[in-house]
């Protein structure tokens, strides 16, 4: 993994919104299966904000084999990531989910 993606990793996992936004873009600029496993750890960021930036990057990587990660956040505590989640899965299938919380 690129030293610059390393740095933009810890980065994110230490973030607060509005690096967390800034920091997931600039990883999904960059591309790559590097940057998408960057974004993917991500989702196991301790914090909402991470999360949810992470679902957004990964889901305009357009990559369909991303969804069952995105299901996993449908129960996420955060409202924000949820609806993120359901978005990033209707933006890839078309399909319409509901949350665990039924929303």
């Amino acid at each position: 993994m690129d030293n610059n993606i390393k740095e933009l990793t810890v980065s994110l996992m230490n973030s607060n919104w509005p690096k967390t936004e800034k920091i997931a873009e600039e990883l999904f600029n960059i591309g790559g299966e590097d940057a998408k496993k960057a974004l993917l750890e991500g989702l196991n960021g301790k914090r909402h904000a991470i999360r949810t930036a992470c679902i957004h990057y990964l889901a305009k990587f357009n990559d369909e084999s991303m969804i069952d990660y995105f299901r996993n956040h449908l129960n996420d505590n955060s409202y924000e990531t949820r609806m993120e989640a359901k978005n990033a899965i209707k933006s890839l299938t078309g399909e319409e989910v509901l949350t665990a919380r039924g929303e």
